[in-house]
């Protein structure tokens, strides 16, 4: 997992807000209702989460690391909807 302290050392805190709505706000614009069951749709959402990792220059050592906890994340978040 990627140590809290390792990020705090390239950005701050107000960049990290910027990284986290960012990858936020383009996941819930971009989700669709199976894309937990569609590799196609997994990994069109791995994809998002890489380019935007990207765009904020996070450290390529620790993007796939990053992009893990996003990935997981959106999966607990994805179980835990209520509609």
């Amino acid at each position: 997992m990627t140590k809290p302290e390792a990020v705090k050392d390239v950005y701050d805190n107000e960049q990290l807000i910027s990284i986290t709505k960012d990858i936020t706000e383009t996941l819930q614009k971009n989700k669709t209702i199976d894309w937990q069951k569609k590799e196609s749709a997994r990994a069109a959402m791995r994809r998002m989460i890489k380019r935007l990792l990207k765009k904020y220059n996070y450290p390529p050592e620790k993007r796939d690391d990053a992009l893990e906890i996003v990935y997981r994340q959106c999966e607990m978040w994805a179980d835990n909807l209520v509609e």
